[in-house]
């Protein structure tokens, strides 16, 4: 829930984490922008497909070859020069499809892989019926049934040795019963393998059952090691030092035996025959060569699946941020009119009507608007978008949960949505209430379609006014795509089902990937921000966020201390930015959220006490007070104040919570404590109510009703009173209807928060008596105060809206700024800085010396820089350097000529500034003449300082000068 400038400004934000560094080419528009096309999974599917296509044209040429002496035979087994000229040209054909047919490869080659497994599986038992011939023969040759024996030992201990280790690593507690299940029943399994081969009927021996069991123990144990590392279950050492060159090794034995796997798979086509009596002639080929290759095609596949674990989507990982409703653009459309049979086709015909008028630039009226069934402004070409590419979806509050039903009904889409359990609710409730109050639009237009903009024609379009065209297409009519009509009960029953819910500080787990976690921001009562933990850095993402709250658990820093990259997305600054002049940096730079939150809290206590006085004079004089807001918190918050000043002033005035979901709103704000700040939650657990409405309820001052056609609420109907009702937009629900009975009262009272264009949103409704208090509620993070919070959370990177981007900091900062903007990629250094393993007996020889210029301490280092599997090793050099006395002195930063004159002067130089000049470089650089005691010529730039001199000696006093004004090691 945002103020009116996050409604205005439609924002789904996307951000791409990559788990890759690899560099890709950029040049080939098969590979998309960037290149992306053509690494990460994308790249292995197309060096997959380049395989696939060499062994099965090797397929084709070979098919039904039976004769040695034939000619395919020949090509079968020679012309290497020739194959290998043309296996070079099927890896690089695949790069230049495009790749939405790579994508379709992909999905075959799920098929493919499966069907390899299945051939593989068919050829390793038989090798396995092979060996155990071959082991245990006859009772004459008892060395061979000696050793059968020893290896099916062998794999047996092997196997109970792997059931005892998965018990100690994977099963310790009790709640992991999902492992000890798998266990348990892969343990069970073993010991029915060996009873059924040690049976009478059966009689194998134990060496099959050993293989295949052990084979089933590495299947469990594979599984388990899958489990993401931040499961109770699993416990991932901190420091693994090994972890790298195991995985190397592991890497390289399972390249092995999948090669010699699809190898002895291609050669032993008599594993796949149906007839086994069938000759061999002397000249036949020893084995099916179509066969052979068709399985390396399939091979082929299966290794692509294998490097991408069988995930199609690129390994960059595509989060969409929040999915909200730009619900202020309704003000185009008109509200249901209680006259409107009264009023002539000529004077309001859906954008048909003044076909002779020219646009006017004056304020809209009620007979400019459109007459019809809205839709709704979305994001921009939604109905374009690949709903398959989005990976994640975060929602941070119930105001971005109300566009999430137009995403999740999109074919494609299968993205994880996260969501906080109270967000949840609310957006469900929200959401109910929108189809709720939209539904009178149903009846009321019958079955007519809705009117969207894009379905209008250019005449129609034309014919609105600037204002009303603006909201309806953008600028340059790029909004046009963004208009749907609005969803069922259905789709927001189905949308709900791909939710999952999220606590506070509760972690989730993506796809081993990231690690996504949601920590309270204080704004509303469940909305969050976000952390995500990537294998390439911590990122944290800022949404419209309250330091203190009066209702809702207040802004958790401590969770988004120390992230490598900020995404600070807080629109709701938009309405502050005039406050600029003010000075951005007029907040004192403190350590204390408390501190920055406490002239906001007292801020807020005024307007609230502001509102509630107003609403009492209201009332005094006669006039009812109309409150259209959606925020819950703020809500909960006007209801207790405005109660408590009627019973201050001795008014008896009832008053009214009028909506469909109004029952189940304040009921669950009584069931949800840990989503409140500590004052509600104190409350709550001392035995009192979090809230005061369910008090009020019981002393028939607040009264909650479901329509405003509610037979319950007619017989209980008083005036004067207050009402609160949601659809801040003033064009659905209650609040029409309200208005239209209270709009000509001049004692009346309506509270609107600032952001929503009240002429607009107030022109169906003219002449208009009625009393407006436009008010600014606090729903963000005013611009004074994130400075001095970023400097208490300490981030590497800061990325800005683009709207930020004429503000300034005054002071240096010690993290680095960017600024986003809508379809512009921005690209973002790499987070995690590179490790570097030093040794005790060299880093016991560090003398670190503190720069004056630069917050840093600076050391010599003398010794061999290695690099060795992704690590940086310095080791101690062992030569002695015959130099290592006369070694030179290291300089940080650049002399400024005053204190470089006064430290020649010290040394009986003297010298004059020329001024700054412009070198061959384009570069700024300041001269300083040298006249006595001989001649010489200073030029001091950004990154080196040259002295130019006949005089050797002069020379050396000058570069003890600068030395002696710079930071040197």
């Amino acid at each position: 829930m945002g103020r009116g400038p996050q409604r205005r400004t439609l924002v789904w934000a996307f951000f791409v984490f990559s788990t890759s560094t690899t560099h890709s080419p950029t040049n080939l528009k098969s590979c998309g922008s960037n290149g992306r096309d053509c690494v990460h999974t994308l790249g292995v599917l197309r060096v997959s497909f380049g395989c696939f296509i060499y062994f099965f044209v090797m397929f084709l040429t070979t098919f039904r070859t039976r004769k040695l002496f034939e000619n395919r035979n020949a090509w079968h087994s020679g012309w290497w020069t020739s194959k290998f000229f043309m296996l070079i040209v099927s890896l690089v054909v695949p790069i230049f499809f495009p790749s939405d047919f790579i994508q379709l490869y992909g999905e075959l080659a799920r098929v493919g892989a499966g069907i390899f497994l299945l051939l593989q599986l068919i050829s390793v038992i038989q090798f396995i019926n092979w060996w155990n011939k071959y082991w245990m023969r006859d009772e004459e040759q008892k060395q061979s049934c000696s050793l059968g024996l020893f290896m099916s030992t062998l794999f047996y201990i092997a196997s109970v040795c792997g059931l005892v280790y998965m018990f100690a690593s994977y099963g310790t507690k009790s709640s992991c019963s999902l492992n000890i299940f798998f266990i348990s029943w892969t343990g069970i399994l073993l010991i029915v393998m060996m009873a059924i081969s040690l049976h009478s009927k059966v009689n194998r021996g134990l060496l099959s059952s050993g293989i295949m069991a052990s084979y089933v123990i590495y299947l469990c144990w594979s599984a388990l090691r899958s489990e993401p590392s931040n499961e109770k279950c699993y416990k991932l050492k901190a420091a693994n030092e090994n972890g790298d060159w195991t995985t190397i090794v592991s890497f390289l034995i399972a390249i092995c035996a999948i090669v010699m796997a699809t190898f002895s798979t291609g050669i032993d086509s008599e594993s796949f025959q149906f007839r086994k009596d069938e000759v061999k002639e002397e000249d036949e080929i020893p084995y099916k060569y179509e066969f052979f290759h068709l399985v390396f095609s399939l091979g082929a596949m299966y290794f692509a699946m294998l490097f991408i674990s069988w995930n199609l989507n690129n390994s960059a990982r595509r989060i969409l941020f929040d999915v909200p409703l730009d619900l202020s653009a309704l003000t185009i459309f008109s509200p249901v009119p209680n006259d409107f049979d009264n009023l002539d086709e000529e004077n309001c015909c859906c954008l048909e009507s003044d076909k002779h008028r020219t646009p006017e630039k004056t304020a809209p009226n009620a007979r400019n608007l459109v007459y019809a069934e809205p839709c709704y402004k979305t994001v921009k070409n939604l109905h374009l978008w690949n709903a398959s590419f989005i990976d994640v979806v975060l929602i941070s509050s119930p105001m971005g949960m109300l566009g999430l039903p137009y995403l999740t009904r999109m074919k494609g889409f299968s993205a994880k949505i996260y969501v906080t359990e109270a967000t949840a609710k609310l957006g469900k409730l929200m959401m109910e209430d929108l189809v709720s109050s939209h539904m009178e639009y149903k009846r009321f237009y019958g079955d007519k379609e809705s009117v969207c903009p894009q379905g209008m024609k250019f005449e129609e379009l034309d014919q609105l006014l600037p204002t009303l065209k603006e909201i309806a297409l953008g600028k340059d009519g790029e909004d046009l795509g963004g208009w749907m009509p609005l969803y069922s009960a259905v789709d927001v029953n189905d949308c709900l089902q791909k939710v999952q819910t999220l606590k506070y500080l509760e972690e989730t787990c993506y796809n081993g990937t990231l690690i996504i976690k949601a920590v309270s921001s204080g704004a509303e009562i469940g909305a969050c921000n976000w952390g995500i933990n990537s294998p390439k850095g911590d990122i944290a993402f800022i949404t419209s966020s309250i330091f203190l709250s009066g209702h809702a658990m207040d802004f958790d820093y401590h969770a988004l201390k120390g992230n490598d990259l900020i995404i600070y997305s807080d629109f709701n600054f938009m309405h502050a930015m005039d406050d600029l002049d003010n000075g951005f940096n007029s907040a004192p730079v403190t350590d204390s959220i408390r501190s920055l939150a406490s002239a906001d809290i007292s801020e807020e206590r005024d307007k609230l006490a502001f509102v509630c006085s107003c609403a009492v004079d209201s009332v005094k004089n006669g006039g009812s007070v109309l409150i259209p807001i959606d925020r819950l918190g703020l809500i909960l918050q006007l209801l207790e104040e405005i109660s408590t000043a009627l019973d201050y002033s001795n008014m008896k005035v009832p008053i009214y919570f009028i909506s469909s979901v109004a029952k189940e709103l304040l009921a669950f704000t009584n069931v949800i404590p840990e989503w409140l700040c500590t004052e509600r939650q104190e409350k709550l657990f001392s035995g009192e109510p979090s809230f005061a409405h369910a008090e009020l309820i019981k002393q028939k001052k607040l009264h909650v009703f479901p329509a405003i056609y509610s037979p319950e609420l007619l017989m209980n109907w008083q005036e004067p009173c207050v009402v609160f009702c949601p659809n801040w937009s003033l064009r659905l629900g209650p609040v029409v209807h309200l208005l239209q009975r209270w709009c000509i009262d001049r004692n009346s009272l309506l509270v609107l928060e600032n952001g929503i264009d009240a002429q607009l949103a107030l022109s169906p409704y003219k002449p208009m008596e009625m009393k407006v208090l436009q008010c600014s509620f606090f729903s963000g993070i005013s611009l004074n105060k994130v400075q001095p919070l970023l400097k208490i959370l300490q981030p590497k990177i800061v990325a800005f809206p683009k709207d930020l981007r004429r503000i300034s900091f005054q002071e240096s900062t010690p993290f680095s700024i960017l600024h986003y903007s809508e379809n512009e990629t921005l690209a973002i250094p790499n987070l995690k800085s590179s490790e570097l393993e030093i040794p005790m007996e060299l880093a016991t020889q560090f003398h670190f010396k503190k720069l004056k210029q630069e917050h840093i301490n600076v050391t010599r280092v003398k010794g061999e820089l290695l690099v060795s599997n992704g690590k940086h090793q310095l080791i101690s050099e062992t030569k002695q350097s015959d130099q290592e006395k006369c070694r030179p002195v290291l300089c940080w930063g650049s002399p400024s000529t005053d204190t470089l004159l006064a430290a020649l002067s010290e040394r009986g130089i003297s010298g004059t500034v020329e001024g700054d000049t412009v070198d061959l470089e384009g570069e700024n650089v300041s001269v300083v003449h040298v006249h006595e005691p001989n001649r010489a010529c200073i030029k001091i730039g950004v990154a080196i300082t040259v002295v130019t001199t006949a005089d050797e000696d002069l020379a050396g006093r000058i570069s003890d000068a600068i030395y002696s004004v710079l930071d040197n090691a």
